[in-house]
């Protein structure tokens, strides 16, 4: 990845676009070295979670994205240009923070049983028009991710969900059909998101569009949505957060197809600041010029030790952790190769889940004191062997004849 910002306003495009560039590298972490490499290697050496914060107000920042933003409904914020727009100006239940970790957003959470999450509004939470954040709002925001009829990207998220209800004047409870471990993560993000119910419901069809308008809490509100324009977001002078003081006085989310275009606007500086993290073919010119500066942040790309067959010997929950372990040994040891894969957090959410619920509860029982790992002199066969991909190998993986192995 590699984030571009002009040299002469470096500092306030960092202002300006701090929830976008928090938000979007919280998706990785930090990793460390492994066995086989002589030592202990940090693979972030010299790379940033963000930039500076501006000191400095200016008049205007254009942020380029990859193409026009599509829609500023939430529910199908689903790629850069709009998750950039939408975490702008609008806030969601949980807050993640640079590292990873989550924490109280418009509300707090509990959890007091495995299957329940209870959040807290924040009594000072208040929407652009001066509304308070109501329970009815969360759980209206919430529900439309499952509404078919809407047609929103994240009704997978809430697959474990019984229940979204009101228990209290400023409380929201979740009721689950069974533990998920990764529901609060999502709720950090754009499933998350509390738009105002009334307003929502007054704009119809037309919320989030060019033709309409939206609804939200965050420290910037919108000003216009003009396709092949842009979307241009303006200080919300009754940010319910008042230590936060915005520095920038209009922020334009500007589409930017062309790396030759992109190029020239930021060497030009009529284009302040950018986020790529597909490749920039241009980036060596940019490295060259003494108008720009360039940040590099941790990539998203995932890694997956993927187990196509439980039979036979990968039945035992204690053989595949050991040939876990003896791949990561055999990846930490091997030369670094680079592929192209799935981003984190566009996918593979039932898979870890799912991994994570099997982790718990082992496959086979064992009598007390058999310290034989079952399996062991059997025939070691294709099919029972653990594979090694990428996220984006999985349909091949679970699709592969079995018995046919790996080139």
């Amino acid at each position: 990845m590699a984030s571009t910002t002009s040299r002469r306003a470096a500092m306030s495009v960092a202002a300006a676009a701090a929830a976008t560039a928090l938000a979007l590298a919280a998706c990785g972490r930090s990793a460390t070295g492994g066995a086989g490499n002589g030592g202990t290697i940090s693979p972030t050496k010299g790379l940033v979670v963000t930039t500076k914060p501006g000191t400095k107000p200016i008049s205007s920042v254009t942020w380029a994205v990859y193409r026009d933003v599509n829609s500023l409904d939430p529910i199908y914020a689903f790629d850069y240009p709009e998750n950039t727009a939408v975490s702008l100006m609008c806030e969601s239940l949980l807050k993640q923070s640079p590292a990873g970790g989550i924490g109280p957003g418009l509300a707090t959470m509990t959890s007091p049983s495995p299957t329940k999450l209870v959040f807290t509004i924040n009594k000072a939470a208040t929407f652009w028009d001066g509304k308070p954040v109501t329970p009815a709002d969360v759980v209206y925001s919430l529900d439309r991710n499952t509404n078919t009829s809407l047609g929103g990207f994240y009704g997978l998220v809430f697959s474990r969900v019984k229940s979204i209800a009101a228990t209290g004047s400023d409380q929201v409870t979740i009721t689950l059909k069974q533990p998920d471990y990764w529901l609060p993560g999502e709720l950090a993000s754009m499933p998350g998101i509390v738009i105002e119910k009334a307003f929502a419901t007054k704009q119809g069809k037309k919320f989030g569009t060019p033709s309409g308008s939206i609804m939200c809490t965050g420290a910037y509100k919108l000003q216009s949505f003009t396709p092949g324009v842009g979307v241009t977001a303006v200080p919300n002078t009754n940010y319910w957060q008042p230590s936060v003081k915005p520095l920038v006085s209009s922020i334009i989310i500007k589409g930017v197809a062309s790396d030759t275009s992109l190029t020239s606007g930021l060497t030009t500086n009529a284009i302040q600041g950018t986020f790529t993290s597909g490749g920039l073919s241009t980036l060596p010119q940019l490295e060259q010029s003494g108008a720009v500066k360039i940040y590099r942040g941790q990539g998203w790309s995932t890694d997956a030790f993927i187990v196509s067959s439980t039979k036979g010997v990968l039945g035992d929950v204690r053989v595949r952790e050991a040939r876990l372990r003896q791949g990561l040994q055999l990846l930490a040891a091997a030369p670094v190769q680079h592929h192209q894969g799935q981003e984190a957090g566009q996918g593979g959410r039932g898979d870890r889940q799912d991994a994570h619920d099997r982790h718990l509860k082992p496959d086979r029982e064992h009598r007390p004191g058999d310290r034989r790992v079952p399996g062991r002199g059997q025939r070691d066969r294709a099919e029972d062997r653990p594979q090694v991909g990428l996220r984006a190998e999985l349909h091949q993986l679970l699709h592969r004849p079995q018995g046919q192995d790996r080139d």
